[in-house]
């Protein structure tokens, strides 16, 4: 999503500008926000926000461009956004311009499962194509992904909080508790 394939070089991937003007909002508003308050917003709060939008999904976009794609995810297409969704796309290499492959391993020719792959054996080859987002605005999104955030019911944004409280016990991130006016965290 936000690549295609060069007409003249079949082997190369040029920007495709409509979807990735949709990725670099996505990180922009994870890490910075959608210009209404100054925090990032959620996965869960922008995959709402572009299904608001009217924005398709990764794999209705590739439909309606009239390619021939199919996926495991693909199954019980909707065509909205999802926080899963969302997340997979903040994770992924391609974006700052990086080619990941063999992620996955087929055990045999004659099961055809697959198996996962650590990432110390992947294959990534660095400026294999044009980064459709900064290194330093996909490392500010990764650190963010890292940290154990939750949307609070029907908002779009994260808790001020949300992420950096620890248990001191545990070590497991705390979430936060409303009661009879007051805010606590457990």
């Amino acid at each position: 999503y936000g690549y295609a394939k060069d007409p003249q070089n079949r082997n190369t991937l040029i920007i495709d500008e409509e979807a990735a003007r949709v990725v670099r909002d996505r990180f922009h508003w994870f890490v910075y926000g959608d210009g209404v308050t100054n925090q990032g917003m959620s996965k869960d709060g922008i995959g709402r926000k572009l299904n608001g939008m009217g924005i398709p999904n990764p794999s209705l976009y590739t439909k309606k461009q009239g390619l021939n794609f199919a996926s495991p995810h693909t199954r019980n297409n909707d065509g909205l956004w999802t926080g899963t969704v969302v997340g997979r796309i903040l994770k992924n290499r391609m974006y700052i311009g990086t080619m990941v492959q063999g992620r996955q391993r087929v055990i045999s020719y004659k099961v055809h499962s697959r198996k996962s792959v650590s990432e110390d054996e992947w294959y990534q080859v660095e400026n294999a194509h044009q980064a459709i987002v900064t290194e330093e605005l996909f490392r500010k999104a990764n650190e963010l992904h890292m940290k154990d955030t939750r949307t609070p019911p029907g908002q779009k944004r994260k808790y001020l909080f949300s992420g950096f409280l620890k248990c001191a016990d545990c070590g497991k991130s705390m979430t936060r508790r409303a009661s009879k006016n007051y805010v606590y965290y457990t």
